[in-house]
């Protein structure tokens, strides 16, 4: 799960091209309201995500994995809505922001659940050998499979290629 996450962080190298070219906002001003947004709502996520799903383990007595379904659940259409509609709209802002908050929410209980799960004696290897997946596979799929997608899109001569292959990431990796 948290390698398929990464599908979508890793066609996110081409978000700033889609804010710029299909979205209308200046290539600076919407860098830098972006990594303002990024960083805040990344470092709730962060919190968020490690205290809710200790919280949530022992409230209801199910798993981290239980917490992130929950979470994504949640966000999930609001991050397709985003990738629809109009940069003027709420729904848009509300979208950008959740998605850097599910983010960050995601990185506790998965790193938690993998170290839970691993026995005592491999759990730096197993640990070292998700992150290698998480950038290997999530990373490297995710952003060489939207460079070629777009690729195609653009030769087809496809309206809005950005918004269409984001999309798709974003339904991958839901």
């Amino acid at each position: 799960g948290g390698v398929a996450i990464h599908l979508v962080l890793g066609a996110a190298a081409f978000d700033q091209l889609w804010l710029v070219r299909e979205r209308g906002f200046d290539r600076a001003e919407i860098a830098q309201i972006t990594g303002y947004i990024g960083v805040s709502a990344g470092v709730l996520g962060n919190l968020f995500g490690g205290i809710g799903s200790d919280w949530f383990t022992e409230k209801f007595k199910l798993g981290r994995p239980m917490f992130l379904f929950w979470i994504i659940l949640i966000i999930f259409p609001l991050g397709i809505a985003g990738r629809l509609v109009a940069p003027d709209s709420i729904v848009f802002w509300i979208a950008i922001i959740l998605g850097f908050f599910q983010l960050g929410t995601l990185y506790g209980p998965i790193f938690s659940t993998v170290q839970e799960l691993a026995p005592v004696k491999i759990r730096a290897t197993v640990v070292a050998f998700f992150i290698l997946n998480l950038n290997l596979v999530g990373m490297f799929v995710g952003t060489t499979g939207a460079g070629i997608l777009l690729d195609i899109l653009i030769g087809m001569g496809i309206e809005e290629p950005y918004t269409k292959t984001l999309l798709f990431f974003t339904v991958l990796s839901g």
